[in-house]
Formats: structure tokens, C-alpha cells, sequence
């Protein structure tokens, strides 16, 4: 049974419900905005780790990305500018979800781009060293190549019938 008190509740409730000021300060737009903000760092994020995000991942990323940009164009289409449309739970709900779903993809992006990044640094650092051990490597051989060719030099001229020793001055010594 509904109490005096109760109605009067609900009357206010009503009015302040139906109050242009109230509804005109009702936006259901603002969550549309969160979304495509939302969407819009997931496709730059996509784009900026192409080529270092494992394949399968970033494909199934993406598919998440254009489906809900399906949705956001279903959803907007179907609305049209009556006040009493913005009002609609049902809409209300559709607009909150693609919200929150866009807003989820969002988080799942950037985690794995993040991941995706701090791997392929990784790579490039373990290059980076393999390649300055292979320079250190390639000098060592440098220089070992260096001292087989003076030795052959000196070999050389050992057989040969004089070898000349140079003793900082300018006195050549022949032996």
C-alpha cells in the first residue's frame, strides 16, 4: 500500500525528473565522447607497435577495435535528436557499454603494446650487444691477422739474405 508520504516522494521525484533544467543537463553524449577518446588511443596504439605486437595478438586487437566502431555507428544511427530517445534506458545502456567495452580495449592495448615495446627494447639491446661482441670479435681477429701477417713479414725476411733492424735512430743495422 502506498503511503501519503511515499506519494509525495515520488511526486517530487516526477517533477524534478520532467525539469527542463534536468533534462537539458542530462547528456548521454558524454560517455559516446569517453569511448571514441577510448578508441582513438587504441587505433594509435595499434599502429605504433605494427610490426613488434606478436601478429595473432594485434590481429585479434584490432578485429575488438573495428567491431566496436561498428557498434558506435549502429548505435548512433539508431539514435535520433528527440529528448525522449536520449531518455531511453535501452539507449542509455547501449551508449554505457560501448563505453565501457571501449574503455576495456583500451586498458587490454595499452598493457600489451606496453609489453610488446619493453620486448622489443629488449631485442634491440641483446642486438645491440651481440653486435659489439661481434666488432670486439672482428678487432680481436683484426689483430690477430695483423701479427700472422708480421710474422710472415719477418719470416720473409729471415730468408731473405739480409734483414734490416731499424734502432730508433737514424742507423740501420743489417745482419
Amino acid at each position: 500500500m502506498i503511503t501519503r508520504e511515499c506519494a509525495c516522494r515520488h511526486q517530487v521525484a516526477a517533477q524534478l525528473l520532467l525539469s527542463p533544467k534536468i533534462l537539458l543537463s542530462f547528456n548521454p553524449y558524454a560517455p559516446f565522447k569517453e569511448g571514441d577518446e577510448a578508441l582513438a588511443e587504441v587505433l594509435r596504439n595499434l599502429e605504433e607497435t605494427q610490426g613488434i605486437m606478436d601478429q595473432v595478438l594485434q590481429n585479434q586487437l584490432h578485429e575488438n577495435y573495428d567491431m566496436l566502431r561498428s557498434r558506435r555507428e549502429e548505435i548512433s544511427q539508431a539514435a535520433d535528436s528527440a529528448l525522449l530517445r536520449r531518455l531511453d534506458p535501452r539507449y542509455i545502456k547501449q551508449v554505457a557499454q560501448y563505453s565501457i567495452s571501449a574503455q576495456g580495449l583500451r586498458q587490454k592495448v595499452t598493457a600489451s603494446a606496453m609489453v610488446a615495446r619493453s620486448t622489443h627494447l629488449w631485442q634491440r639491446a641483446m642486438q645491440a650487444d651481440n653486435e659489439t661482441v661481434s666488432v670486439a670479435s672482428d678487432d680481436a681477429q683484426s689483430e690477430e691477422s695483423a701479427e700472422i701477417e708480421l710474422d710472415g713479414d719477418i719470416e720473409l725476411d729471415d730468408t731473405a739474405s739480409a734483414l734490416s733492424v731499424h734502432t730508433g735512430g737514424s742507423d740501420a743495422v743489417t745482419v
